[in-house]
Parts: structure tokens; C-alpha cells; sequence
């Protein structure tokens, strides 16, 4: 294996570190704003997309680069009585992504997307949702490509979904 080849592999609960971190790394900010304070993540609206990874319809994988973390993607289940930011309905779940600074642009996302968006259609999860900053036009237009739809915009979000 070269230094530069991609390992992708399931993610287990022994990464939950990595995994809060992402999703802190997964904050869209728009240039120039200063960034959220770390507390963000003990806020009961955010703990429920990292909390306890390893519940029945949590499914994800990292990106090692080097034996080093540097991105992950991971889906969950939402109820309608506790929806996240880009709920759709109960069986669909909702995603995650982050990639270290230093390694976005580079493919890695969507190749992190292709492995769920598959794991989950053998599964039999029939689609996955996500919510996107519209400002945020660059991860807008991966998803878009990637064949999410646009289903709903609150604010400056916009809930997206990709049905399998």
C-alpha cells in the first residue's frame, strides 16, 4: 500500500472521540465568522447525532490516510417526536460527514458517501437525508450531483434527500 492510498473501513464505538470531532469539523461557517464554541456539542440538539454510537440504524465509516483519521461519515435514525435538522421520516436516516481541513477537496467525501449510500441500500434502508447550509454552495452542489433532491428550506437550511 503507497502513502497515499485510502483506507475506508466501518466505524465501531471505539471511535466515538473521532467522530464527535467530526461533527464539530461538520459545522458550516460561513468565511469570516468565528467559530462555535466546543460546548455546541453537549447541546441536546447536536448530542443526539454523536452520543452513543453504536445504535440499532447507526451505520458509518472512516477515511485513514497513513494509519492517520481523516474524515468520517456516519447516518442515524431520527423519531418525528426528536427530528434532526435534515429529517425526512422515521426509516430514513440522516447523515454526517467531515473530512480534516487539510484534506478536503481531494474526493475523499464522496467516495465516504458512495461506501454508505451502498451499505445502506444492502440493507434495505431506503434513502438517506441530510441538512446543508444554503450558503455553503460547495458541499450543496456535491450532494446535488450525488442525486439529492431538495425536499424543504428553513432558514438557511436546506433538507435533502436521496432516495435508493
Amino acid at each position: 500500500m503507497s502513502e497515499l492510498d485510502l483506507l475506508i473501513r466501518p466505524i465501531t464505538v471505539g471511535d466515538q472521540a473521532f467522530l464527535t470531532e467530526m461533527l464539530y469539523l461538520a459545522f458550516y461557517l460561513p468565511e469570516g465568522d468565528p467559530p462555535f464554541p466546543r460546548s455546541i456539542l453537549d447541546r441536546p440538539d447536536i448530542l443526539k447525532y454523536h452520543a452513543a454510537y453504536g445504535k440499532a440504524g447507526d451505520f458509518g465509516f472512516l477515511a485513514l490516510r497513513k494509519q492517520e483519521e481523516i474524515g468520517a461519515i456516519w447516518c442515524r435514525l431520527h423519531r418525528p417526536e426528536n427530528p434532526g435538522y435534515g429529517f425526512v421520516r422515521a426509516d430514513v436516516p440522516e447523515l454526517n460527514i467531515a473530512m480534516l481541513p487539510q484534506v478536503r477537496g481531494q474526493g475523499i467525501g464522496q467516495q465516504l458517501m458512495l461506501c454508505l449510500e451502498e451499505k445502506l441500500q444492502m440493507e434495505g434502508v431506503p434513502g438517506m437525508s441530510l441538512s446543508v447550509d444554503h450558503r455553503n454552495l460547495v458541499a450543496y452542489h456535491i450532494y446535488h450531483k450525488l442525486g439529492y433532491q431538495r425536499v424543504k428550506e428553513e432558514g438557511t437550511a436546506i433538507t435533502m434527500l436521496k432516495l435508493f
